[in-house]
């Protein structure tokens, strides 16, 4: 399930502690973005700001443009795009498989495009950014194994291939990955 964390000022029965408790105005709700019904919790032209933040909750046309039906006056998407990861690209090269990076490129366009044709007029702002992780063994062995499923499903051999090259680059047990990116923000107003 993709979860939408959203800021909103009226009372939800998925929102997420009172106001009290926090003690802000704001309430804030754990929904899954695909299922959200605007019309029946009342959200259609509700918020002046809609933000989707490096979350993989807007996938489609359908997702994205629900943010636009929420908001009232902008929306912000916020995504990578051109990223290189040096153990995730040797990966998807040692297995023969497509990196994924081409349709982060791809969603940034597309979203573009669906503004534009929609009547929008989109801005476009970018940020270069470089991460730096280091993994416990069995965590990267966890974590590549899940980000390369995500995208292509592997066999019991990959599987065990990305196993043995985790274990070639880790050093006392630890897996360092560099991850070069381009944060990429859309924005609209409605």
């Amino acid at each position: 399930m993709q979860k939408l964390f959203l800021s909103c000022r009226m009372k939800c029965s998925k929102c997420i502690k009172t106001k009290t408790e926090r003690a802000s105005a704001a309430e804030f709700c754990a929904l899954d973005w695909h299922d959200v019904s605007l019309a029946e919790l009342d959200w259609n032209d509700r918020f002046d700001l809609v933000l989707a933040n490096m979350t993989p909750a807007v996938d489609s046309a359908d997702s994205f443009l629900k943010l636009s039906e929420a908001s009232r006056n902008w929306c912000l998407v916020v995504k990578p795009t051109r990223r290189s990861n040096a153990v995730l690209d040797r990966l998807t090269e040692l297995l023969g498989i497509e990196p994924d990076s081409k349709s982060l490129d791809e969603t940034l366009l597309y979203s573009f495009e669906l503004l534009w044709l929609y009547g929008r007029k989109p801005k476009i702002e970018y940020e270069e950014q470089c991460w730096e992780n280091s993994w416990q063994l069995d965590e990267a062995l966890r974590e590549y194994t899940l980000r390369l499923s995500a995208s292509h499903a592997l066999a019991p051999a990959q599987k065990e291939a990305v196993a043995e090259f985790l274990r070639s680059v880790s050093a006392d047990g630890i897996v360092k990955e560099t991850t070069h990116t381009t944060i990429a923000a859309i924005f609209w107003q409605v």
